[in-house]
Parts: structure tokens; sequence; C-alpha cells
């Protein structure tokens, strides 16, 4: 939705179209940028300090997923800004109930869900970090069910509009996720778990992207956890 207000700004400009979508990196690299504020931000609402500070803020900072990602036109990095300011506005909630941050909390939470379907992951944690606070809280406990009610009268109504918009508007079925490709042979159903481990090829070496062919499961993890691909 940000992408398709962004082309339609550059449209009133006379800009061609192929510009006009390379120029979508211009969000993207903002996006990065708020992550590694956010990030910041983080860091210091946990007090880390010293190492405990500069390790995790240098992975975040130099990590080459955030760097392709920056480059990149699709809504995968903001996804992951929403969902790190989801984070943030959790612990402080956690350190501080407040309806303000339950409300800013449930806000960048929805819009994660909104953007992609993978913002859904943090929900388990979200509600545990609900749990716990509740079962900790001594005097405040009526205080705690009603943000967590709050949370759930947002969160549903907010996180569920645009599918739900898709659907009614063009039929798309509701959390539709595409499938495999016909020739896509990512397939590992009939590989044991030893020759799967040992599934491995030169080939996987010379693209950071899982190529067309039963990648053993070990460098698809590490090509996901390095390069998000």
């Amino acid at each position: 939705m940000i992408s398709a207000v962004w082309l339609k700004i550059h449209s009133l400009f006379f800009i061609q179209y192929d510009i006009e979508f390379e120029n979508i990196q211009i969000l993207t690299l903002f996006y990065s940028g708020c992550i590694i504020i956010l990030t910041y931000k983080l860091l210091k609402e946990m007090y880390l300090e010293k190492l405990a500070f500069i390790i995790p803020f240098l992975i975040i900072c130099f990590h080459p997923q955030l760097v392709l990602l920056s480059g990149s036109a699709n809504n995968d990095i903001l996804c992951f800004t929403f969902s790190l300011a989801a984070i943030l506005f959790a612990v402080k909630w956690y350190k501080e109930p407040l309806a303000k941050n339950m409300i800013y909390l449930v806000i960048f939470m929805s819009a994660a869900v909104m953007t992609k379907l993978f913002g859904f992951v943090l929900l388990p944690a979200i509600f545990l970090l609900f749990i716990l606070k509740f079962v900790k809280a001594k005097n405040n406990k009526h205080q705690i069910i009603k943000q967590i009610i709050l949370f759930c009268c947002i969160f549903f109504p907010l996180a569920f509009f645009w599918p739900l918009y898709i659907h009614i508007k063009y039929g798309t079925p509701l959390f539709l996720v595409s499938g495999q490709d016909f020739f896509y042979k990512q397939e590992q159903g009939l590989l044991s778990l030893c020759k799967d481990m040992v599934n491995i090829d030169s080939t996987d070496f010379q693209t950071i992207f899982i190529i067309d062919r039963n990648i053993s499961f070990l460098i698809a993890i590490l090509k996901s956890s390095i390069f998000g691909e």
C-alpha cells in the first residue's frame, strides 16, 4: 500500500514506470535505517551495555540480509520493521504496562501482519509475555486483563482488514500462500536425514540463492539465516 502511494506520487511528475519501480528502493532503504534505529532503542531499553550492546547491534547493522533487503522491491523489510517496533513496545509495556504502550504495540503488530503473514510468528511470544506479566502482577491484574482485551479488540480487525478487503473485492482466498512453481524441485520428502545432510554440491556455493535442485537442508538453513533466501 505504501509502495502504491509512492508510485502514485512519482506518476504525478510523469516519471517512467521502470524508474518509478526502481525508486521503491528508496523506501526499503529507509526501512532498513528504521530497523537500525529501532534496534538501538530496543537494546537500550533492555539495559544492555558494552559488549552485550555492541555485538548484537553490529550484527544487525552489517547483517547481509538487511543489506540485501534494503535494495529490494518487496515488503519483507517493512514487515521486519513493524515487527521490531512491536517488540520494542512489547518490552516497554512489560516494564510499564500503560495503555499507551499497549496501543503502540498492537498498531505495529497489526501492521506487521497486514504487511506480511510472516508477522504472525510474533503473536505466540506476545501472548506469552501477556501471561507472564499477568502471573507476576500483584495488585493490577484487572488492568492487565483490560489491556489484553484492548489488544484483541484492535489487533484482529486491523490485522485482518487487508486480507478481507482483497477477498471481498477480488475473491482471493483468505491467507493465500502461493504454491511452488512447477519447475521448482526443492523436495526433500524422499531423502533420509543422513542423505540430506550430505546432499551438498559445489554449485550450492556459486550463488547466495537456493538454486533449482534438492539442496541440503543445512545449506538451506545457512542461506536462509544469512541472506534471507
